[in-house]
């Protein structure tokens, strides 16, 4: 790391990410909470109130918490976590306070260090007090008596704020709360605002240059960060603004002293909600025609917008309408294996592929309703789909097919009544399926990547795979090197050579067989990826 601060890399260097996520940020916890006031429901000063209020109750979205101090009290972020189902990650610059964050077992990422207001990485002398602590650019073995009366000076490690987040693969924030006594201007400085998506924020003031002119940063930084002022000042402990990305979807008026947001009545989600506006003149099947035909690149830009905008649809806000809401686990033992593997975690991300109707059979439903998972699920049929939908699942949810190649395509699908099936033969072809009779339809592919790009979810905790045949395909289009998939079980009846065919090409890529589960609907291998600590 040395080195790395040594040659002042970028803040995107490869190296540096990597270092970052492999030695520098902590996993969440996984044990019970250990905090000291459980009965407080939000310990903060009323951000996290705001915030919840103009994000209309959102579940599962995504903090940067900068100055998380003890993970407790005063946090803007706790209540999210603990209420909502979000996850993020949790910066506390000083060492001994950080200490005291971690014995809150905070379902959250972890990081002790500062964000660094220019593009590299380097090492400063901080202030560690018995309460804020600071960072200082001068002496680092000046004696000095801090905020709370005493201190002493430590090196700590700074990185620039889009690193950590190459690192967590999360450039997608739904909330930012920044509180690092003084050095606010020069964190946002560094954020390089044209490669991340930061909803909403909240900013400390009161060591502002100028105070209030954090108001008219925003204003000139506007073109850049697409950010407007919800003047909303907080007259406690720590004084702060609230920002709210401003997307042109969203219609907004002001006066000389503070503007008034006016959100039209549509509902707003974690990943759905655009930077752009839809012109409901656009015809986005013509456009993707054109995209399919020039079988575009994985990771096209055009092609992970259109995905994002005009295919993914939200968690639904809606009470669950299960037929068997008794049934807490309706897999056949798929999920009860992956939980006990990964110690009851909470928070996770699931790809769900052959997702069917989001009930029977599920393999990620008692994660979503009783681990406070959220993740995408995908299901071809578009009947099934329709049901799917009905179940009110608090997942993102798509009706589509995963494609083998790494670029997008239109297939034909045999709509069954049961599960269906992928066809690259005659679309008009007349066919009894899998349950006796069917009809072909045209389906859009993607490949998986290209999915977890427009959800900005390139780490995955549990990925489902069953989709009749087509399983080896879809592995083979994932670019490896570029996500982070930690665990799967994967359908093995329909695989070339059967489960120790399947169990040899998971090996080759780097996981560990960990049992196979044989049922009535199922005949799945379960793999790790072999690096995960557990």
């Amino acid at each position: 790391m040395a080195s790395l601060n040594a040659a002042k890399v970028e803040a995107d260097n490869s190296k540096l990410i990597e270092i970052i996520r492999n030695h520098f940020i902590d996993a969440p916890s996984r044990l019970p909470y250990g905090l000291n006031h459980p009965e407080v429901r939000d310990p903060s000063q009323g951000q996290s109130a705001f915030v919840d209020k103009i994000l209309n109750q959102s579940g599962g979205g995504f903090f940067v918490d900068c100055g998380a101090h003890a993970g407790e009290t005063f946090s803007n972020t706790l209540f999210l976590e603990r209420f909502r189902n979000w996850t993020g990650i949790l910066i506390e610059a000083n060492p001994t306070v950080y200490k005291e964050l971690k014995t809150k077992n905070r379902k959250a990422f972890t990081l002790n260090a500062c964000l660094y207001g220019k593009s590299y990485p380097s090492v400063v002398s901080f202030l560690e007090n018995s309460w804020w602590g600071k960072i200082f650019e001068g002496n680092y073995s000046k004696a000095y008596r801090g905020i709370g009366g005493k201190g002493r000076y430590v090196h700590v490690q700074c990185f620039p704020l889009y690193s950590i987040l190459l690192a967590l693969n999360q450039t997608r924030v739904d909330y930012f709360s920044l509180d690092v006594e003084g050095a606010e201007e020069d964190v946002l400085d560094s954020i390089p605002w044209d490669k991340v998506d930061i909803r909403m924020m909240s900013i400390e003031y009161d060591k502002w240059p100028g105070g209030n002119c954090l108001l008219d940063y925003s204003k000139k930084k506007k073109d850049i960060m697409k950010f407007n002022i919800i003047y909303q000042k907080f007259i406690y402990l720590l004084p702060c603004v609230l920002l709210w990305v401003l997307y042109h979807s969203l219609h907004y008026y002001s006066s000389s002293e503070k503007m008034t947001l006016v959100v039209p009545e549509t509902k707003k989600t974690v990943v759905k909600s655009r930077n752009i506006q839809k012109d409901i003149h656009f015809d986005y099947k013509n456009a993707m025609a054109s995209l399919n035909a020039a079988q575009v690149e994985v990771d096209n830009s055009k092609l992970i917008e259109m995905i994002r905008n005009h295919f993914i649809d939200d968690p639904s806000r809606l009470p669950y309408k299960l037929n068997h809401p008794e049934v807490r686990d309706p897999s056949q033992g798929q999920t009860a294996f992956v939980d006990k593997t990964l110690n009851q975690a909470e928070g996770g991300f699931f790809i769900d592929c052959g997702a069917h109707a989001g009930e029977t059979f599920s393999n990620t439903l008692f994660l979503e309703r009783y681990r406070n998972w959220t993740g995408i699920l995908i299901e071809t049929n578009p009947t099934v789909y329709k049901q799917l939908k009905m179940k009110n699942r608090k997942a993102f949810t798509l009706n589509s097919c995963l494609h083998g190649k790494s670029y997008p395509s239109m297939v034909s699908f045999l709509e069954d009544s049961w599960w269906g099936k992928v066809f690259e033969g005659n679309f008009s072809k007349a066919y009894r399926g899998i349950g006796g009779k069917g009809r072909y339809v045209h389906i859009q592919c993607f490949p998986l990547y290209s999915i977890l790009l427009a959800l900005n979810q390139t780490r995955v905790d549990y990925f489902s795979l069953d989709v009749e045949g087509a399983e080896e395909g879809v592995l083979d289009s994932i670019p490896w090197d570029k996500v982070d998939i930690r665990m799967m079980s994967i359908e093995y009846n329909k695989w070339p050579g059967g489960k120790s065919a399947l169990k040899s090409y998971m090996e080759k890529r780097g996981y560990k067989y960990m049992t196979d589960i044989k049922a009535m609907a199922a005949a799945d291998i379960i793999v790790l990826k072999d690096d995960q600590r557990l």
